[in-house]
């Protein structure tokens, strides 16, 4: 196995240990050759000084790899803690209506893209004009306006380092469409974050949100469309939860009776149905319920039934 220098082939020590004692149960030789280190475990080298030698020269060229790779992680880290106060561009990409440029002042920033921020404005003209998520999705393909990922994907470059091999779906959903509309990236603002759930607003050194570029909407235009937003997700949440509620009682089991056809039903008597225990017995009395209350108030039966023997009013519901 051959390797231009160590630090190309690990970057810890354990790691390094390991691949030089699988070589040497497995009679293999390894070569850097920028290094000069050659440890060769064919079968009469195993114990030759050499390989000794290289082997302790291996293991300290491991470890100084080890701690390279520990100053790279503590330099870059403090360069994008820096970045992130400031409203230079750290990398990625931009968020939709926008497109990364020059900066001034060095580096790379941000400013409204002429067709991504068309689509953007489009999308809170027809919100405020009552238009639904799945209509706004629908209007935006009429249009002939890209994805996200269909804009990033012919905007990418031969450069681009992740080049995208296949053309993703220009297919518009209406998740897409809120997951817009609701950032407040839209704005101009800049936000820090892994994941879309994990973003949150940048702020500088005094604690004050960070623009990066103009915003595509107007304060009041943002306003709105996020007061029409939560109206919609409060919406949404009403009907998920009737939906679960009827789920939750179509697959509850019933104790109902059925009658058979043509049966005419009694007077003033209804079948309650009752709800029913996991262990699938019931949590009540079964068959029919008088509605109407007993004039007497004759004595208190073991069963907790109130009313006197004889009396119909006694087959109502225990207590």
């Amino acid at each position: 196995m051959v390797w231009a220098k160590v630090d190309r082939a690990f970057r810890s020590a354990k790691d390094c240990a390991d691949v030089a004692y699988w070589a040497e149960e497995n009679h293999k030789v390894l070569v850097f050759t920028d290094d000069g280190i050659t440890l060769d475990y064919r079968e009469g080298w195993e114990s030759s000084f050499g390989n000794e030698l290289a082997k302790v020269f291996l293991m300290l060229v491991s470890i100084f790899a080890e701690l390279e790779l520990k100053r790279i992680k503590a330099r870059v880290g403090t360069a994008h803690k820096h970045v992130r106060k400031t409203d230079r561009w750290a990398g990625g990409q931009p968020p939709y209506g926008y497109r990364i440029v020059d900066r001034s002042g060095g580096g790379r920033t941000l400013e409204p893209d002429s067709v991504t921020s068309e689509a953007v404005r489009y999308m809170g003209k027809l919100l405020l004009e009552g238009q639904s998520q799945w209509t706004i999705a629908t209007g935006l393909e009429a249009a002939g306006f890209d994805t996200p990922s269909m804009h990033a994907f012919k905007n990418q470059g031969e450069s681009y380092a992740s080049k995208r091999k296949t053309a993703p779906s220009n297919h518009w959903d209406p998740t897409s469409v809120a997951k817009i509309l609701r950032s407040p990236a839209t704005m101009g603002l800049k936000l820090t974050g892994r994941s879309v759930k994990a973003r949150k607003i940048a702020r500088d050194a005094k604690g004050l949100p960070i623009q990066m570029a103009k915003p595509l909407f107007t304060e009041g235009e943002w306003a709105a469309i996020q007061a029409v937003m939560a109206r919609a997700v409060h919406h949404q949440g009403t009907i998920e939860r009737r939906l679960a509620l009827a789920r939750r009682a179509a697959l509850r089991p019933l104790r109902r009776p059925v009658l058979p056809a043509g049966e005419p039903r009694q007077e003033r008597q209804d079948l309650r149905v009752l709800p029913v225990r996991e262990d699938g017995r019931q949590t009540g009395l079964q068959g029919p319920v008088h509605r109407g209350r007993s004039r007497h108030r004759g004595d208190r039966r073991p069963g907790g039934a109130v009313g006197r023997p004889g009396d119909d009013c006694a087959q109502v519901h225990p207590r």
